[in-house]
This record gives C-alpha cells, structure tokens and sequence, in this order.
C-alpha cells in the first residue's frame, strides 16, 4: 500500500463565505486534491488542522517539514508570501500557482508557476496536467530552486573564503594524504612479499642440506 504524504497548502483563506475563501476551496476541491491524491499525497490546509496549541508553531512546522508545498499567489496575500519565504529557507519542495492573468512579483518571477482560471475548463485541465507534472519532476528527484538557494549558491560561487572552498580544500588534502599512504602501502607491501620469499627459499635451501646431511650420516 502507498504511504499518503502530506502537502501543505499555503493561500489566502479570507471570511467564511467570503469570495476569497470560494475561490480557494474551488482551487483545492477541483484542481489540488486529485492531482494530489493519484500522486500520494493528502492536502492540509491551515484551516483544517486542529486548533489545540499554537496555531501559528502547527503551521510553521508543516511548511517547513511537509515532503512538499503548494502555495497560491492569487490576491497578493502578504500572509502566503511570508509562508513561501519560509519555505524557501527549507530547501524542501514547492510549486507555485497564481490565478491567470495577475502578476508574479519580480523576486519569483523567475520561478515556474501555474497559472489558472477556475472558470474556464480549459485551463483548469491544463493547470492539473501541470501539477502533475511537475510533482512527477520532485518524485524523481528534481530540485526545486528558490531565491534563497540561488543567492547562497551564487555567494559561494564568488566568495573565495567560503565553505565551499573550504570543504574543497579539505577533501583535496585527504585525496592527497590516500594516494600518499596507498604508495607508502604497495612500497611495504612489495618489500615484505619479497622478505617473505627470500625466507621461504633460505629455509628451503636450509632444509634440503639437513636431509642429504641426514642421508649421509645414515650411509656411513
């Protein structure tokens, strides 16, 4: 049987009858929850979960160690900005979606995201194919970049004093010290192959001597 993961869904959830809350149960009734489903994931809103405790500690914990993320854009909402980055910091998996025809903001512009319009078929097949797909991608092991991961790389790239150059250094003088004591080891290994050799053939020799020895004195 298929373990069922979790997928935590950052949006905007708005007033109880609320134009933004329709819109999002629309979103995860008819476009998140199968796609989600036939993949191996259950969807977890953060109005589903139990109230006990601190709301905000259960939804912190879940974007941050959930096996993956799906956040929608629509609307701006400062809240699942605030969540994304978040999950940015995780290195874990996102997708990002938006509702068609509303803007990326320019820090994630350059992140692939799906674009949907819940009133039009159409585009709600191609919206689920898409999700599909790239769930797929992560399945298979495809890592998602964020700005955040971008920046740290680029930062590694170009700072000569960073870990990276110095993990590189390190792993360097270990290769070196291996292939020091692989040499020092096949050097003393030949040499002791050859001891033992010249010794089996000394006691050979010495051996043979005492038996024609022994043969003699019984002659005689």
């Amino acid at each position: 049987m298929q373990d069922i993961k979790e997928c935590f869904v950052i949006c905007p959830i708005g007033e109880s009858n609320s134009e933004i809350r329709k819109r999002s149960d629309q979103l995860l009734r008819f476009v998140l929850e199968p796609v989600l489903s036939e993949c191996g994931y259950k969807a977890v809103r953060s109005d589903s979960m139990p109230k006990s405790g601190m709301i905000t500690k259960q939804i912190i914990n879940m974007i941050m160690h959930s096996p993956l993320v799906i956040a929608d854009l629509t609307g701006g909402n400062p809240n699942v900005f605030y969540e994304l980055a978040l999950r940015h910091v995780s290195f874990k998996p996102y997708i990002q979606m938006i509702n068609e025809g509303e803007n990326i903001p320019f820090d994630i512009q350059g992140v692939r995201t799906i674009n949907v319009n819940l009133t039009d078929l159409d585009s709600v097949e191609n919206a689920k194919k898409e999700l599909s797909n790239q769930i797929d991608e992560i399945l298979s092991g495809h890592k998602v970049d964020s700005p955040v991961s971008l920046a740290m790389a680029e930062n590694l790239l170009s700072n000569n004093d960073n870990a990276l150059s110095l993990f590189l250094e390190k792993f360097w003088g270990i290769e070196e010290r291996l292939e020091e004591i692989s040499s020092v080891i096949e050097r003393d290994t030949v040499s002791i192959m050859e001891d033992v050799l010249d010794y089996r053939l000394d006691s050979l020799a010495d051996d043979i001597i005492d038996r024609i020895s022994t043969k003699i004195d019984q002659k005689v």
